[in-house]
């Protein structure tokens, strides 16, 4: 049995409504202020590439594999709300990521890094720029994954177990996420794709071993959280989405290998300058 798709596979825990078409306006301003070329968008809807399936992943694994099986249970037993396995620092990790606004947290993180880089404006706007550019690429290439798979979430996956033509996937009727389910499918991972397209952002404008970002918590009385490798910042948000419940792990693969694609992308073809200068 193939992985399921359609408007109705998924079901969301959350009253929000989200536009599955995402457009990106003219941003010429940049451009005029400084020396460096402004992203061409006279292809399509994302900012920098040549369109929104540029960077589509292939399709989720079928109900009856081994992988589908393994994350079905992984997220089925850390994920839950009443999860008995689940440790304090994962609950707080998934918790963490689970409730913040990723471009809000991460716009501030840069802002501080700016600063502790002494960055002077051209290069403090440039990489303002880059990072809310290539994160809205990321963000468009991920919906348009989601929206070609229309992949069910855990949420329904868990508590239909016993509709999915596999044995090995035990249904709970019953079972809850941690943190809130979002309105719209599975696969790929969202929060993987924009929060890796914004690490390796961070790591082209720096260089090698020089990443060094605090991000802070929501509500902002939460312990801010410092991080000085990319890796383990991408990391740690995929094993948040599987341990808050909401994610399984192939999609946090996938959304990690497309935020790594678009961020190499349009570093190399976005916002590049328009001439040498001394």
């Amino acid at each position: 049995m193939l992985f399921p798709t359609g408007f109705f596979l998924w079901k969301s825990t959350s009253l929000l409504v989200v536009a599955n078409q995402t457009k990106i306006r003219s941003f010429s301003a940049f451009q005029e202020t400084s020396s460096w070329r402004s992203a061409d968008r006279s292809a399509g809807n994302t900012t920098s590439s040549s369109s929104s399936s540029q960077f589509r992943p292939g399709p989720p694994p079928a109900l009856h594999t081994a992988t589908y099986t393994k994350a079905y249970q992984d997220t089925k037993i850390y994920g839950s709300k009443t999860s008995s396995v689940r440790t304090a620092a994962q609950t707080d990790t998934a918790l963490f990521w689970g409730l913040g606004r990723p471009t809000t947290q991460y716009n501030e993180a840069v802002r501080k890094m700016v600063k502790a880089t002494a960055m002077n404006r051209i290069q403090a706007a440039r990489a303002l720029a880059l990072l809310n550019l290539i994160g809205a690429d990321a963000f468009i290439a991920c919906f348009d994954g989601k929206y070609t798979y229309s992949a069910w979430r855990p949420y329904t996956a868990i508590r239909a177990g016993d509709t999915d033509g596999n044995p090995d996937t035990v249904a709970d009727p019953a079972w809850t996420p941690l943190v809130t389910t979002p309105n719209h499918p599975e696969y790929p991972a969202n929060h993987s794709c924009v929060s890796t397209s914004f690490a390796k952002t961070i790591d082209h404008l720096l260089g090698p071993n020089r990443f060094d970002v605090t991000v802070t918590g929501a509500p902002a009385s939460t312990e801010e959280r410092h991080y000085t490798n990319s890796d383990e910042f991408i990391a740690e948000i995929a094993d948040a989405r599987v341990w808050g419940g909401v994610h399984f792990r192939f999609s946090t693969t996938a959304g990690t290998r497309i935020g790594e694609a678009v961020a190499g992308y349009d570093f190399r073809h976005a916002l590049q300058p328009l001439h040498d200068r001394d």
